[in-house]
């Protein structure tokens, strides 16, 4: 059975009275986020990297926009703060390829440089601008999760034996 590939979001969903289009710059420690609501009022920051901060940060977001659809755009596909932010049922994740934010950084910043918060701003206009072309991410299904623990658990086991081998075999050429 072939899997579908979800449907891209409708550029006019992203300017819905009730969306709100949010770029996240992710780190080790922080992330920077940068908010465009429907009316194209702005609210910018971080968060810290811990799961009590991830959840006072989703309930600010409620709180100041109750019955609101929050779309976020990152960098990445994987990871704690992707794990939880599918937790919840009102945020939809629309991962990018990093090489496309670094294109668009040259397009519209001159210079190119980078900074968490600039990117965080332009992975939100990215978003605004270019929605109805970004897949939402679909979490994996049970099956699948397992099966990646257990691809990952040979990997593991696979590298460790071949390290013991190669081990193995510079002790005997001594």
């Amino acid at each position: 059975m072939k899997k579908q590939k979800p449907t891209a979001v409708p550029r006019n969903s992203i300017t819905a009275e009730n969306l709100i289009a949010i770029g996240i710059d992710w780190a080790d420690r922080a992330h920077a986020f940068h908010l465009i609501d429907a009316n194209g009022n702005v609210l910018a920051g971080d968060f810290e990297q811990t799961p009590q901060a991830i959840d006072d940060w989703v309930t600010m977001l409620r709180n100041k926009y109750p019955q609101a659809i929050f779309h976020v755009c990152i960098e990445q596909s994987k990871g704690a703060l992707i794990s939880a932010l599918l937790m919840h049922d009102d945020i939809h994740i629309f991962p990018i390829n990093p090489m496309q934010l670094a294109n668009y950084r040259k397009a519209m910043n001159h210079g190119g440089a980078k900074g968490d918060p600039g990117d965080a701003r332009l992975l939100a206009r990215f978003l605004m601008h270019y929605g109805d072309q970004l897949s939402p991410l679909q979490p994996d299904d049970e099956a699948t999760r397992k099966l990646t623990i257990l691809a990952q658990d040979r990997r593991r086991i696979v590298d460790q034996r071949t390290a013991v081998a190669l081990e193995l075999s510079a002790t005997l050429k001594q």
